[in-house]
């Protein structure tokens, strides 16, 4: 798989779990997701990010999410 299929199915699958997790609509989740500083560490590659559990990038993500809103 190329790298912008990997990173656009990992957005999607980011974005299905903060919305399944807050109960937030996905076009909201969407539009913090993008300027969220995790996402960002992982689309850079930020190695250890990758490592984490799908428990702990929601919850991480989710944090940010209500810290912007």
């Amino acid at each position: 798989k190329n790298t912008k299929f990997r990173e656009l199915e990992f957005a999607i699958f980011c974005i299905e779990n903060v919305e399944a997790k807050l109960g937030v609509n996905a076009e909201c989740v969407y539009q913090a997701f993008t300027e969220n500083d995790v996402y960002q560490l992982i689309r850079d590659g930020v190695s250890d990010m990758h490592c984490m559990s799908d428990a702990y990038l929601s919850e991480e993500l989710g944090q940010e999410y209500y810290q912007k809103n």
